[in-house]
C-alpha cells in the first residue's frame, strides 16, 4: 500500500509517509493521518484518513495551556476537550474530521485491504477522496 499511495499523495503536494503526510505551508499545519482498526490483522486491514489543519501559532498558543502537547499536532489524535474550550480563538483555528464525513455520503468511511487484494485499486480511491474532498477543504481553511 505504501508503494501504491504515498507517489500519488505526493504528486498532489503532500509530503511524507507511511501514515503520517502534511502539505507544505509556511503558516498552517495540514495533515494526513492513516489510522488502522484495532481489528486489523496481517490478513487484513482497515484503516480510515483523519484530517487536521491548524494556524502554527495557534498550536503554539495550543501548547502553552497544554505544554504535554508535541511541538507538532497529529492528525490522528482529536484535541478536545482541553485548550480549545478555554480559548474560543482556538476552538475556531482548530478544525478536525474524517475523509469519509467530508465526501458527499458525509459518513465515516473505512477501507479494507485484504492480504492478496490489488492495493492500487484502494489506493486509487483513497487518493481520489484526498484530491476531490479532503484537499479542497485544507486549502479552504488555510486561505
Amino acid at each position: 500500500m505504501r508503494d501504491a499511495l504515498g507517489p500519488k499523495l505526493r504528486a498532489l503536494g503532500f509530503r511524507g509517509s507511511g501514515r503520517r503526510y502534511s502539505l507544505p505551508s509556511e503558516t498552517h499545519w495540514a495533515l494526513l493521518g492513516f489510522q488502522t482498526s484495532k481489528w486489523s490483522t496481517a490478513k487484513s486491514v482497515e484503516f480510515t484518513v483523519n484530517v487536521t489543519v491548524i494556524a502554527h501559532d495557534a498550536w503554539k498558543r495550543w501548547r502553552e495551556l497544554a505544554p504535554y502537547h508535541d511541538e507538532r499536532p497529529s492528525a490522528n489524535v482529536s484535541y478536545g476537550p482541553g485548550p480549545r474550550e478555554m480559548d474560543p480563538a482556538l476552538r475556531a483555528a482548530y478544525w478536525h474530521q474524517r475523509l469519509g464525513e467530508l465526501t458527499p455520503e458525509r459518513r465515516d468511511h473505512w477501507w479494507e485491504l485484504r492480504a492478496g487484494d490489488d492495493s492500487a485499486s484502494v489506493a486509487r480511491d483513497v487518493v481520489t477522496a484526498v484530491r476531490d474532498h479532503a484537499l479542497p477543504a485544507m486549502l479552504k481553511r488555510m486561505g
